[in-house]
């Protein structure tokens, strides 16, 4: 393992003089955690400087003419993986979100990006607890975790060069083996706990099909205090009547008809145009009402009898409900209802899970539709994209086969 040597420089007493020799490096201000490890602030353009571009490293032509980054390509590849699929299609995204958060367009945040120099940096003392890290000329710095954001802010620069000013947290570990370095790429990358789908959806307050969701909550008398924020679904002791992603779900596909039901988690974007508070108003008049009309159908101890409260009805019900709002964003060739009308075609459904035949085998109402009998006997719903076009179907044309059996026709 390298030895660390602090090469640790004292300012000088010398009035005026630097206390280090800017023949040597680039000084990088830090706080220090110990000899090893420490944290700083830089602008993105030093950033940029100190840690080179992850995508030319991959580019052959561009590595053979620059020694500089060919001996960065070596090391990052000992502790990075490429820049292809979802790592590309994040770093794009990611680039977008900093622009929107650096144009003042909505909130944001920023984690520290982590980055690494196998050698022990030379520290100066600047002031007490206050380090200088000096990089040698023509050196770098390589991320092992946070390098899509370095990414990002390389696209975020070309479409506005005033980002370059923007500072950026950041962690330095020098003076560690490669291996200690790919142990830490993996480590963070794999021992985070990600939130699950109805708490990353919760959390949201920018995406307006959330913002809407939580006003429809706050709304109704019927689901107030009863949706549960945490869990993707409810277990057979809780009191919740719904989750607050599968109502999303519904409120989804209220705004995008059909096509919301292969949004799943992802944000929404409304069409041009479409102010959002008239909207909010008439997706909570729609769905306030709605929920009176399904509140018996609604509650904990009927949960295991009935299909309501399952995503994927919830998501059909949504796309019933997208005739009832304005256009847009419904969708052109999609006809408009009332409330009332809907309100309609829900009160001659038959909700229940599954019904005993006269020969004693089970049946379902949504047998086919909106899932099928296990081998061991029990009705099994499916997922929105997997059968939501069939329940909506079912729910809109009332003299459809589909819309017929629902019914008990």
């Amino acid at each position: 393992m390298t030895q660390f040597n602090p090469q640790f420089t004292q300012a000088p007493a010398v009035a005026g003089a630097l206390p280090y020799d800017p023949t040597k490096g680039n000084p990088l201000v830090v706080l220090e955690i110990d000899e090893q490890w420490a944290v700083a602030v830089m602008s993105v353009g030093q950033l940029l400087q100190v840690v080179p571009d992850p995508i030319a490293s991959e580019n052959a032509a561009r590595v053979a003419e620059d020694p500089r980054l060919a001996s960065y390509a070596d090391l990052r590849r000992e502790v990075q993986r490429m820049v292809e699929g979802a790592k590309a299609k994040n770093s794009r995204r990611f680039a977008e979100y900093l622009l929107e958060g650096y144009a003042d367009s909505r909130p944001w945040v920023t984690p520290p990006i982590t980055l690494f120099h196998i050698d022990p940096l030379q520290r100066v003392a600047l002031a007490p607890g206050i380090t200088a890290l000096l990089l040698p000329h023509g050196d770098f710095l390589t991320a092992i975790d946070g390098e899509t954001q370095r990414i990002a802010w390389g696209i975020a620069a070309k479409s506005d060069y005033g980002v370059m000013a923007q500072r950026v947290p950041v962690i330095i570990h020098h003076g560690k083996e490669v291996s200690a370095a790919r142990q830490a790429f993996y480590d963070l990358n794999t021992r985070e706990v990600k939130p699950n789908q109805a708490v990353a959806i919760s959390m949201d307050s920018m995406d307006p099909a959330t913002q809407i969701t939580r006003s429809v909550v706050e709304a109704s008398d019927i689901i107030r205090g009863r949706v549960n924020m945490n869990r993707r679904q409810l277990r057979r002791k809780d009191e919740d009547v719904l989750t607050i992603s599968a109502l999303r779900t519904a409120i989804v596909t209220t705004l995008l008809g059909d096509a919301g039901l292969q949004i799943g988690s992802r944000p929404v974007e409304l069409p041009d145009g479409v102010a959002f508070e008239p909207l909010e108003a008439r997706v909570v008049e729609v769905w306030t009402a709605i929920l009176e009309t399904l509140e018996e159908y609604l509650e904990p101890d009927r949960r295991d009898e009935v299909v309501v409260s399952s995503p994927s009805i919830l998501a059909g019900i949504g796309v019933l409900a997208h005739q009832a709002i304005p256009q847009p964003p419904r969708r052109d060739g999609v006809p408009s209802m009332t409330i009332e009308e809907i309100l309609e075609r829900l009160d001659t459904v038959m909700w229940d899970r599954e019904y005993v035949k006269p020969d004693g085998s089970k049946g379902s109402p949504w047998n086919g539709i909106a899932g099928k009998f296990t081998p061991a006997g029990r009705f099994s719903i499916g997922g929105p994209k997997e059968v939501g076009h069939a329940v909506a179907k079912a729910l809109k044309e009332t003299t459809s086969p589909e819309g017929a059996q629902i019914r008990g026709r």
